[in-house]
């Protein structure tokens, strides 16, 4: 069994799992909390805890200069992200996952295992469970207009999806094709340039301390269950 004492300027996966961001808070969770099972991604033959991602944006975490980040938080996020509205790359992929296959011009792609993306709330969004077995695959298709761009991100931000341009769906296995290598961020590190991936979800592979609000959730009562099996 696992303790995680998360760090850093923006911590989802601790935040999907209720851990506290005080240190010492997240050491008693750590020593005493309650173990549950929770999912891993396999990325090739490497390994992330709740996001591979790729396009827009997606390298801001690692990109975004330390100082800025420790002074400004997540603020520091927003304004990387602000600066690049103007020269957006997309990539061409071919995404083949358990129910189909999807081909498009692409400006984002998230593959994910987490309530928490980038510090916004998407659990109830992409009904997320940390420990079913499935990966939830978000697609940002390349917009015609940037106020396109703009009212599908604010769509996202209030739990509301724009079918014209966001496309989601549920896997176990999936392997993406690009027709150029692509830049990828694993868990917010650097993931390496591809332009072939092959991922698939490890089902229940880390047994983690969480605190015990994580079993009583407000309004998701199937974590518990999720939690507790």
């Amino acid at each position: 069994t696992l303790g995680y004492i998360p760090a850093g300027t923006t911590n989802d996966f601790a935040t999907s799992l209720c851990i506290p961001k005080k240190m010492d808070k997240a050491a008693i969770a750590a020593v005493s909390g309650v173990p549950v099972w929770v999912d891993v991604g396999k990325f090739d033959q490497e390994y992330f805890a709740y996001v591979a991602a790729f396009g827009a944006f997606t390298d801001v975490a690692y990109t975004t200069p330390q100082d800025m980040k420790n002074s400004l938080g997540r603020l520091a996020y927003v304004l990387a992200c602000a600066q690049r509205l103007t020269s957006l790359p997309s990539y061409h992929i071919r995404l083949e996952h358990d129910e189909g296959t999807v081909e498009d011009e692409i400006l984002i792609g998230m593959v994910s295992n987490s309530s928490f993306v980038a510090g916004f709330p998407v659990g109830k969004l992409l009904d997320v469970s940390m420990s079913d077995g499935l990966m939830e695959v978000t697609l940002v298709r390349k917009p015609p207009l940037l106020l396109d761009l703009t009212r599908a991100i604010n769509g996202l931000l209030v739990g509301e999806l724009d079918p014209e341009l966001i496309y989601t769906v549920k896997t176990r296995k999936l392997r993406v094709l690009s027709r150029e290598p692509m830049p990828w961020t694993l868990d917010g590190e650097y993931g390496g340039t591809r332009s072939e991936v092959n991922i698939e979800n490890l089902t229940r592979a880390l047994e983690i301390n969480v605190p015990g609000e994580y079993l009583v959730p407000k309004k998701n009562a199937r974590r518990k269950t999720d939690a507790q099996n």
